[in-house]
């Protein structure tokens, strides 16, 4: 299964305008680069310089990952709680497509699963925004995913990938839709500046599921993570 080739084959039906790359240095960049409103989805088979959280690197060996940037033009800023809308879309993506998986958030950016009670990286998000005075803000949500491999040695979480963990690789389009309209519900509140109840309950449990985070007992209207010790932590301080 190539995660490369079977996503361009769905971003066709879906009605996506998708650029795709056998090499790039990122996909993000690549996404960063057009015009506003010139692509929804930008792919990549490899990338040489994949970028994580800060100055964190995505590594992957060719078609092994999902390498993919969605691209969306906003009137205005997102607010910060957008980053826990869009990690919450990926969470129930993963979970409705294979519900018998033990899927974790981790915050701020990162899919673990569990296996043995051993939290592993399966993906992460990294969303940048390009704004300009006349077409207002480009967002950039990039996906790094591990599907048929995963690279070794990471730290400080092992990395795994679906095939690894024996999940049903022929629910990879239900997973693609089911993101896909998460991330559109994400876009659609972006500027709402604080979580709904809902929300907060659904990240709070989403957390809970990983062993760092079996202590939040509240996600805030700002997505701040209250412990059981009474301590608060933002989001992004993480």
């Amino acid at each position: 299964m190539s995660p490369f080739l079977e996503t361009q084959d769905w971003a066709k039906q879906a009605g996506l305008k998708t650029l795709a790359f056998e090499s790039t240095t990122s996909s993000n960049d690549e996404a960063k680069s057009r015009t506003p409103g010139e692509v929804d989805l930008v792919l990549a088979r490899h990338q040489s310089h994949g970028r994580g959280r800060g100055d964190h690197l995505w590594l992957a060996e060719p078609d092994q990952a999902l390498l993919s940037s969605w691209s969306f033009l906003l009137p205005d800023l997102p607010q910060p709680v957008f980053a826990v809308r869009v990690g919450l879309a990926l969470f129930r993506a993963a979970h409705d497509t294979w519900p018998t998986a033990k899927f974790a958030l981790k915050a701020p950016n990162d899919l673990h699963i569990l296996k043995d009670d051993e939290a592993r990286k399966l993906g992460g998000l990294l969303i940048e925004i390009v704004t300009t005075p006349k077409t207002g803000s480009l967002v950039v949500v990039g996906l790094g995913l591990n599907v048929t491999g995963s690279p070794k040695g990471t730290t400080p979480f092992t990395s795994t990938s679906l095939q690894e963990m024996e999940l049903d690789l022929a629910q990879w389009s239900r997973f693609l839709t089911t993101w896909h309209s998460g991330l559109l519900a994400a876009v659609a509140r972006a500027g709402q500046v604080t979580l709904s109840q809902i929300e907060r309950d659904h990240a709070k449990e989403a957390l809970n599921k990983h062993p760092l985070y079996r202590d939040v007992k509240a996600v805030r209207e700002d997505g701040s993570l209250e412990r059981t010790s009474g301590e608060l932590t933002p989001w992004f301080m993480i």
